[in-house]
């Protein structure tokens, strides 16, 4: 009974009715709040004051509707007011023409939301289209090379360049390439494939720079694929990747079953290059990228074939991690990696129980085919 008599006190009081309106009114503000500030240069991140305002107002209004009622003579405690003075069933239909005309409103902001962001990623979407059609209309015209037996004729092939440039430049929305820019190669022999070397880089040399294009050849050549790249100053550089639409069937192929492979490196695109490559032609593979778990997986989890271990690592580096296999008794055969020259001349392999030491980057072909060798 006192349940019912709370509930029926509510709609009474419009308390029910006021947060209703108090809550529509709040999300009616908050978005004419969203779409004035911008326009004012003021950061949206403000919003948030706007937001904590309103929800720590919202419990101190639902008190006051309790509390209080809107009479004729001004606010008065509800209290004090007689049940036949009380002009809270004129006040509620108030205050539901209120809700409805707030949800009116809502609805309208609702609409010019979805209206504008529906323009915004048209926009984007044409201006893309727009400065990719743009960016593709564009060509360079290169030095022509002096190919007469006498090598004196190259006043005759740079003319000849010029004036092609020259023509280019005339047809509209065709964006030509500077002459200063499309000549600044003549004379210069570049073999740009050098860029898939190992190392090779244009930037201050640091350990492990050079790797990322190596790394992608090696990933294309290991399924059989071709890469070809021409670049052009200023107009930008562009790659070509060709990969068998099928895999030909080998016929002497020699699978390698049950054959686990440990590979301990720390160095992630050269050993998940050096995994995908082992476990295409049939081996097993578990990578791990220290020492002390190389340990942990040879002690408690598995019986490896073979283990190939990088020397520099952090922690434990590879030959420490090899002295300790070797006094752990497992015989299984190991490969050293390493990138540096100087750790082969320094080393006695048979000693500390090393089979085969491999330089990086690996040459892949060699690398299975001591694989082969040991296991």
């Amino acid at each position: 009974m006192k349940w019912n008599h709370f509930l029926q006190e509510l709609k009474r009081r419009n308390v029910i009715k006021s947060s209703l309106a108090y809550i529509v009114a709040s999300w009616i503000i908050i978005q004419v709040n969203s779409i004035i500030l911008p326009a004012f240069n003021i950061s949206t991140s403000n919003l948030k004051y706007v937001i904590i305002f309103h929800c720590v107002g919202f419990p101190i209004w639902v008190l006051f509707s309790w509390y209080y009622e809107l009479t004729p003579d001004g606010i008065k405690k509800t209290e004090h007011i007689n049940p036949e003075e009380s002009i809270t069933k004129k006040t509620g239909n108030q205050l539901s023409n209120l809700i409805l005309f707030g949800l009116g409103l809502v609805i309208l902001l609702l609409a010019y939301n979805i209206f504008k962001i529906s323009s915004s990623e048209s926009a984007k979407r044409s201006e893309i289209t727009s400065s990719t059609i743009e960016n593709n209309k564009s060509i360079a015209v290169l030095a022509f090379a002096d190919m007469s037996p006498e090598k004196d004729q190259e006043y005759f092939s740079d003319g000849i360049s010029e004036e092609i440039l020259n023509l280019l430049a005339k047809i509209p929305d065709l964006k030509v390439i500077s002459r200063t820019s499309s000549f600044s190669y003549k004379g210069k022999e570049e073999n740009i494939q050098q860029i898939f070397d190992p190392y090779f880089s244009t930037k201050v040399k640091e350990t492990g720079s050079g790797l990322g294009l190596y790394v992608t050849y090696g990933i294309i050549k290991a399924h059989k694929g071709h890469i070809e790249v021409t670049s052009i100053p200023d107009a930008g550089t562009r790659f070509d990747v060709f990969i068998p639409a099928f895999e030909p069937k080998e016929l002497e192929k020699q699978p390698a079953p049950d054959k686990i492979i440990l590979l301990v490196d720390d160095e992630i695109m050269l050993r998940d290059l050096l995994a995908e490559l082992l476990e295409s032609n049939g081996y097993y593979v578990v990578i791990v990228s220290t020492g002390e778990e190389a340990l942990k997986v040879l002690t408690e989890e598995i019986r490896a074939d073979l283990v190939i271990i990088d020397y520099n690592m952090p922690g434990m580096n590879g030959l420490e991690c090899i002295k300790k296999i070797r006094e752990l008794k497992f015989t299984m055969p190991i490969i050293l990696s390493s990138g540096s020259l100087s750790v082969e001349e320094n080393l006695n392999p048979a000693e500390i129980g090393i089979n085969s030491i491999l330089s990086k980057p690996y040459e892949f072909e060699s690398m299975l085919g001591t694989i082969q060798k040991l296991i």
